[in-house]
């Protein structure tokens, strides 16, 4: 994994969305509603399974002491990948996963585990300290725990019930750069 500065984005940078192109500002002016943003810093990330990405803070006009959202592009494909926008006043976290049109929001924030240890989902400095080896403890790769990922949902392998044959907990954890957003568990047949 890498992480180093990247130039400035403009509100011209254009995408492919799901096969449709589409500019940045057209999802950004959906999403915040007419509210006035402004595109922030970037950084470049080396992720050992996506590859080079391109993650842009966006700052409403309104509050621009500190960054609400972070869009996430294919830098080679020049495809807009994910989105996570983070309401710190209402403890709310919104996060699209573009190319597979899903979108969750999750109430609650501030009680989740690293929401204060990451300066309130700071997303840019989570992605600093990790390239400076001060990640949050759980977004490391530590080999006693299971592998974090840049985006996405990680299944772990099925544990056998007790008492119930052929059954199975399985449980699987999404992650947003490399930080345990939510997860869950179902029983499952094995």
């Amino acid at each position: 994994m890498s992480i180093q500065q990247a130039a400035p984005p403009t509100t011209e940078i254009q995408f492919m969305v799901g096969g449709i192109h589409e500019g940045l500002s057209d999802f950004l002016d959906d999403f915040y509603n007419e509210t006035g943003f402004s595109l922030g810093r970037t950084l470049l990330v080396t992720d050992s399974l996506l590859g080079t990405l391109t993650v842009i803070e966006i700052v409403l006009d309104s509050d621009s002491s500190r960054a609400r959202g972070y869009a996430v592009m294919d830098e080679a494909e020049e495809e807009f990948l994910y989105f996570v926008d983070v309401d710190r006043a209402n403890h709310v976290l919104s996060y699209t996963d573009v190319l597979n049109e899903v979108s969750e929001q999750i109430t609650g924030i501030d009680t989740l585990e690293f929401y204060d240890e990451t300066d309130r989902y700071d997303f840019y400095s989570i992605l600093q300290n990790v390239e400076n080896g001060n990640a949050p403890d759980g977004s490391t790769q530590n080999p006693t725990q299971r592998r974090r990922r840049f985006w996405g949902w990680t299944h772990l392998p099925p544990v056998p019930v007790s008492g119930l044959p052929n059954t199975c907990r399985c449980a699987k954890y999404y992650d947003i750069f490399w930080i345990e957003i939510t997860s869950g568990s179902e029983l499952c047949l094995c």
